[in-house]
């Protein structure tokens, strides 16, 4: 079982690849941003509470694309993030959000 699958995909793989080939150049800033359809059935409504939250279940997967991206002596400097319950009000009580965002700065030692 593989938790970060993302990697694996064709596309990423792809640009990671020109990455380490320098055809692309090296990145200095990586934005992510996933939409997704508003579901309201009573599976999802579990899930909401069972998965750990917006950040620790979904935004954690941009966060680990971005260390690929920027390689393994990326290390990250300072986080923030902040959210809203916009649709999914019941989130609230449990400090979570339904539409987030979050800058990672990340120190690498070989660039500025």
């Amino acid at each position: 079982m593989v938790a970060f699958v993302r990697r694996f995909d064709r596309d990423y793989l792809d640009a990671k690849t020109r990455i380490a080939q320098d055809t692309i150049g090296r990145p200095v800033v990586i934005r992510s941003q996933g939409c997704e359809p508003l579901d309201q059935s009573p599976f999802y409504q579990q899930y909401l509470r069972d998965s750990g939250g917006i950040f620790v279940d979904t935004i954690i997967h941009d966060i680990d694309l971005s260390l690929f991206f920027f390689g393994d002596d990326a290390v990250p400097k300072s986080v923030c993030a902040m959210g809203v319950s916009a649709y999914h009000h019941q989130l609230e009580a449990v400090g979570d959000a339904d539409n987030a965002v979050g800058i990672c700065v990340i120190s690498i030692p070989d660039r500025l």
